[in-house]
C-alpha cells in the first residue's frame, strides 16, 4: 500500500475522518452554547417556577445546553477560558436564550428604529404599548450590559412619555415601570465596580436615530416616510438633542489635528472643562475647594461622562437627587429637583505651573437651561494646597499621566472687534490659549481657548455685569447680546479635535 508521509494511505484517511467526526463535534458543542438575554435569570434546580434557586444568571452568560423539557433547557454554566464539559448544571426557561451575545450597537439600532416607529401619527393604542414595551426592554438591557446615567436619563424620559400616551392605560405597565426606575438608581451607586464594564459616551435612543433617518431617506422619499418627527439635529457620539443650539450640541464637532499619533488613542479618552472664569475657588474652604462651572441650567453631556469616568477608574459613586429652592446666585425661580453624584475621581488641573493632581468629590446640574437665569451645574474639586498660577482647565484621563513628562504652552492676545470704535457692539476680545503635551512627545493632546470680551467705551450708557476674577486691560465687560464669551477645551482623540467642553455665553440685558 502506498504510504502518505510516512503512513499508510488508509490511516491517513482514518485519521482524516476522524479529525472531521471531532471538528462536526465542536461546531456541535459550539452551535449548543447560547447567551443569556434577560435582566436577572434565574438557574433553578428543576425546570419548575417554585423549584429552588442555585444562582443569579447576569445578562449575556453563556450557557451549553444540555437538552431541553418542553419549555425549559437544562444548561451548563461556560466560564470564561473553561470547558463546556465542567461548570454548574440547573434549568431556565429556553425563552430567554439565544445563539447570539447582546451588544450596545445593535440594542441602540433597534431603540433608535422603535422611537421613530413610536413617532407615527395615529397609533392603533395596541401598537403603542407594543413599541413602549420593546423599548423599554432595550433600554433596561442597555442598562444592564454596562450601567449609565445615559440608559438612566433615556429610561426616565420614555416613561414620561409614556405617562403623557396614556396614565390610566394598563398595556403600558406604568407601575411596574416605575419600580425599575427606582431600582436603576439604586444601582447607580456602586462601592465598587466588579469585573468588566464598557464605557458608555452616548444615549441609547438617540445615538442611532441619525443613521436610521439616513437609511429611511434612501429606502424611500422623505415627504412619503409617515413618521411625525420632533425637532431633530444630529450629534453624534454623545451628543443630547433636547439642548438644540447650546454647546452640548458642539461638544462632538471633530477637526483635524496633528497627524502624529495622540496621547488619547487606543482606547484612551478623558473628560474635561474649561477653565480661567469657569473655576473659582470656595471662599475660606480648607483643603483647597474649587467649583468647576459646567453652563448655564447644567450639562446633562457632560455630567453623564463624569460617571462614564469613575466606571473607568472603579472609583465609587453615588447617585441621589437634591431638590434647590434657589441658585448659587440667590436667583429664586421656584423649588427644582436636580441630579447629584458623589464619587472620589482622580482629576488633573492645568495650570501655567503644571499638572496638579486633585480629587472631584462631587458634580451636579442645574434646575433648568436658560441662557439668562439657570444656575449652572457644577463639580467641586479638592486639592491638597490652593493652586498657584493661571487656570486653565481640568481633565480626567482613564491612562495613568505622568505630570514630569507633560509641556503646557500658552499664548495671549487682545483684539477690537466691533464696527467702530464707539459703537456699542466695539469690544476688546482678550483670548488666552493653551496647549497640553501630555507624554512630551511633540503633540499637543489638549487644547483650551479662554475669550473674554470687554467693552472698548470706557463709559458705558447702561449697567455692565460682574466679573468673574477681574478684567484683562483695566476695560469693562460688554453687557446685552453684544457680549460673546468663548471657554472651550478640545482633546486630540486619535488624530483628531474632539470639544470635550464648549461654552459660548451670550450675556442677558
Amino acid at each position: 500500500m502506498r504510504e502518505v508521509s510516512g503512513f499508510p494511505a488508509a490511516t491517513a484517511v482514518l485519521c482524516g475522518v476522524l479529525c472531521g467526526m471531532f471538528f462536526c463535534l465542536d461546531n456541535a458543542r459550539a452551535e449548543a452554547v447560547h447567551y443569556n438575554h434577560a435582566m436577572r435569570l434565574t438557574l433553578r434546580v428543576s425546570p419548575n417556577v417554585g423549584a429552588a434557586a442555585l444562582a443569579r444568571l447576569p445578562i449575556n452568560q453563556p450557557l451549553f445546553i444540555v437538552g431541553r423539557e418542553n419549555r425549559w433547557c437544562r444548561v451548563r454554566l461556560v466560564e470564561s477560558g473553561e470547558s463546556t464539559d465542567s461548570g454548574q448544571e440547573g434549568y431556565v426557561h429556553c425563552a430567554f436564550l439565544q445563539k447570539e451575545r447582546l451588544d450596545f450597537a445593535k440594542l441602540e439600532s433597534e431603540a433608535a428604529r422603535l422611537f421613530l416607529e413610536l413617532q407615527r401619527e395615529n397609533l392603533p393604542p395596541g401598537e403603542e404599548a407594543r413599541i413602549l414595551e420593546a423599548l423599554f426592554m432595550r433600554i433596561e438591557r442597555h442598562f444592564a450590559l454596562s450601567p449609565s446615567l445615559y440608559a438612566y436619563n433615556d429610561y426616565r424620559a420614555l416613561f414620561r412619555e409614556a405617562a403623557r400616551r396614556g396614565a390610566e392605560n394598563p398595556e403600558f405597565q406604568l407601575p411596574a415601570r416605575e419600580k425599575k426606575r427606582a431600582a436603576m438608581l439604586r444601582e447607580l451607586s456602586r462601592q465598587s465596580w466588579e469585573g468588566n464594564f464598557s464605557t458608555v459616551r452616548q444615549t441609547v435612543v438617540t445615538s442611532g436615530v441619525g443613521k436610521t433617518l439616513r437609511k429611511l431617506r434612501s429606502e424611500r422619499r422623505w415627504d412619503k416616510i409617515p413618521y411625525h418627527l420632533p425637532e431633530y439635529r444630529g450629534l453624534g457620539e454623545g451628543g443630547n438633542p433636547e439642548f438644540g443650539d447650546s454647546a452640548e450640541e458642539s461638544s462632538n464637532e471633530t477637526f483635524l489635528a496633528p497627524s502624529k499619533a495622540s496621547f488619547f488613542s487606543q482606547g484612551k479618552w478623558a473628560i474635561g472643562w474649561a477653565g480661567g472664569p469657569m473655576i473659582r475657588r470656595r471662599h475660606g474652604s480648607y483643603p483647597p475647594t474649587y467649583l468647576v462651572k459646567f453652563s448655564n441650567g447644567g450639562n446633562e453631556f457632560v455630567f453623564n461622562n463624569v460617571y462614564e469616568m469613575a466606571k473607568a477608574l472603579k472609583a465609587p459613586v453615588d447617585v441621589s437627587s437634591v431638590m434647590l429652592l434657589a441658585d448659587e446666585y440667590g436667583s429664586n425661580t421656584g423649588a427644582s429637583e436636580v441630579p447629584l453624584l458623589k464619587t472620589k475621581l482622580p482629576v488633573w488641573a492645568i495650570t501655567s505651573n503644571g499638572l496638579v493632581a486633585g480629587n472631584l468629590q462631587q458634580a451636579r446640574l442645574g434646575p433648568d437651561d436658560s441662557a439668562c437665569f439657570g444656575s449652572p451645574g457644577s463639580a467641586e474639586i479638592v486639592f491638597e494646597r490652593p493652586l498657584k498660577g493661571r487656570i486653565y482647565g481640568v481633565f480626567a484621563s482613564n491612562a495613568p499621566i505622568d505630570p514630569a513628562l507633560a509641556k503646557i504652552t500658552a499664548r495671549n492676545e487682545t483684539l477690537l472687534r466691533g464696527d467702530f470704535l464707539g459703537d456699542e457692539r466695539a469690544r476688546l476680545t482678550h483670548s488666552e490659549d493653551a496647549y497640553v503635551d501630555i507624554d512630551g512627545d511633540g503633540v499637543a493632546d489638549l487644547s483650551i481657548t479662554l475669550s473674554t470680551d470687554n467693552a472698548a467705551n470706557l463709559e458705558p450708557s447702561r449697567p455692565c455685569h460682574a466679573v468673574f476674577n477681574g478684567n484683562p486691560g483695566g476695560f469693562l465687560r460688554v453687557a446685552g447680546y453684544y457680549d460673546h464669551n468663548v471657554y472651550s477645551l478640545l482633546v486630540n482623540e486619535d488624530g483628531r479635535w474632539r470639544a470635550l467642553f464648549l461654552y459660548d455665553l451670550v450675556t442677558c440685558t
